[in-house]
């Protein structure tokens, strides 16, 4: 999709001199990114390969959350359109998560 697109920002977990990528991985042509920036912990809650794990903690509390439109819209509004960065949503996203170990307890 990335290659049909008239703009496309790629977020990374670092920017590197050189990358050694195994044959199968996945590489854009330069011409196709209007823009990179780094984004350190940026897959959270998935995981960055030699960079950090997959938080299954995460996954298992979307399950219900997924599962209504309703509740799924309100999640995005809190975590994602009401927070004004990636910072901000890391912090409402760790508050929502301390309250769900704590009613898990």
């Amino acid at each position: 999709a990335v290659l049909a697109a008239k703009r496309s920002i790629v977020t990374v977990e670092e920017i590197v001199d050189d990358l050694d990528a195994p044959p199968n991985a996945c590489v854009l042509p330069y011409w196709a990114l209007s823009a990179v920036c780094p984004v350190p912990g940026g897959a959270y809650p998935s995981y960055a390969q030699g960079y950090s794990e997959r938080d299954n903690r995460f996954y298992k509390a979307w399950d219900p959350i997924a599962r209504s439109r309703e509740t799924f819209q309100a999640w995005m509004q809190r975590h994602v359109l009401d927070t004004d960065d990636f910072a901000g949503f890391r912090r409402v996203l760790a508050e929502s998560m301390a309250q769900i170990m704590k009613e898990a307890v």
